[in-house]
């Protein structure tokens, strides 16, 4: 799909679809103005990124009472559409951007109602704070993976600089970024809702079914299994990228059928944001009773900004389907498939739909219903989890 022409957008914009402080000036008009002819061009959030940095490192003068007003020690982030003083053209730069960057992430439906409220302004660090309320003049940038270490930035008049990736600046930086909690949260109501219609379209017939099976009867109580502990010993993000955003993957084979079908969900384990720092949450990670045999893999994985997470649920169904499509009639073998289809699942991301692709922390495989697992390390020996059965009774 073709990202919104400048003339759609405007009149969308004109029915207040996003709402921002505006200032009474217009400064750098026409510099603003020819960046936004261009913005129909920019098909990766990067890029939508890197125009919001340089729309607001231009308009600082505008908005520089604003931010100082705006950041200290207790916040060090604020949504852009919370910036007093933006010019008409600023705020069509960021409105624009938004829309594209929902877009891009598969979470358009999602956010429709307020596409641009994912987008944050963040202070690189608060050792910043003293030269910026001292009237040192910042930096904007915008997080990316930065593989090769430098780091694009616009200083006030919008001419561009580098900043080294690993080395924190002692300058101001402010940071364009995507709210990683709001925009997780999106995505995997995204993912769930193509596996949930996955799973509607095979009740109903519409999906063919591949192999038989016998189909075990679900059994009560209800059947979990718990984290109680988990550690990631190494989470690959440089200052730019903020804490970490961690979510699981649930790989096995689908319980609503006497055929085989994969069963992939996705759970948020959102307070897992640093390596090297354990956490107890006590939080269910498999519900066995949508799973057809006694086993799964979990995957840990980093979130980052350029998955589409509608396309990554997707594919993730095709490559498990595909796997699925070469399995003789088996009544045995399901650890084994089961392991197929997560290697499957670990292969399609790097090639398919990301140029970031989201961080692939660890694998855990062949994990069993009923069973313990005492600081148990994945298959990478990246991150380990104790894990517990949960059984839930039913209310009498």
């Amino acid at each position: 799909m073709k990202c919104f022409s400048i003339a759609i957008f405007s009149a969308v914009f004109s029915l207040s679809l996003f709402t921002f402080h505006v200032g009474a000036k217009e400064q750098n008009t026409n510099s603003l103005a020819n960046d936004l002819s261009s913005l129909s061009l920019l098909n990766s959030v990067k890029e939508n990124k890197k125009a919001i940095a340089q729309a607001l490192a231009r308009d600082y003068t505008n908005i520089e009472a604003s931010i100082r007003e705006s950041f200290n020690e207790y916040r060090l982030s604020i949504p852009v559409n919370e910036l007093i003083g933006l010019s008409l053209s600023t705020v069509r730069v960021i409105g624009h951007s938004s829309v594209n960057i929902n877009r891009l992430k598969g979470i358009e439906q999602q956010l429709k109602q307020s596409p641009e409220s994912i987008i944050l302004l963040r202070l690189a660090d608060d050792s910043m704070l003293a030269q910026l309320h001292g009237g040192q003049l910042p930096l904007f940038t915008f997080a990316t993976s930065n593989d090769d270490g430098n780091i694009e930035a616009f200083a006030i008049d919008g001419e561009m600089t580098y900043l080294d990736a690993y080395s924190m600046p002692t300058q101001p930086v402010f940071i364009i970024e995507l709210n990683k909690e709001k925009t997780m949260k999106a995505g995997l109501k995204a993912m769930n809702a193509v596996f949930d219609q996955f799973d509607d379209q095979f009740e109903q017939g519409l999906v063919k079914p591949l192999v038989n099976q016998p189909r075990s009867e679900l059994i009560e109580p209800l059947s979990m299994t718990v984290i109680k502990n988990i550690e990631v010993q190494e989470i690959k993000e440089s200052w730019i990228s903020g804490p970490a955003e961690v979510y699981a993957i649930i790989t096995g084979v689908n319980a609503l059928s006497d055929e085989l079908m994969p069963k992939i969900e996705v759970v948020e384990l959102p307070y897992l944001d640093k390596a090297q720092k354990e956490y107890t949450p006590n939080q269910i990670i498999v519900h066995w009773d949508n799973y057809r045999w006694q086993a799964v893999d979990i995957l840990l994985m980093e979130s980052d900004d350029n998955v589409n997470y509608k396309a990554l649920a997707t594919v993730l169904l095709e490559v498990t389907a595909q796997v699925l499509q070469f399995i003789p009639e088996v009544g045995a073998q399901t650890v084994a498939l089961i392991t197929r289809l997560t290697n499957a699942v670990i292969q399609a991301m790097p090639d398919t739909l990301m140029t970031n692709e989201d961080d692939f922390i660890d694998v855990f495989y062949t994990i069993f219903e009923g069973e313990s697992y005492s600081e148990h390390h994945g298959a990478s020996q990246n991150a380990k989890m104790t894990l517990e059965p949960l059984l839930i009774q039913p209310r009498r």
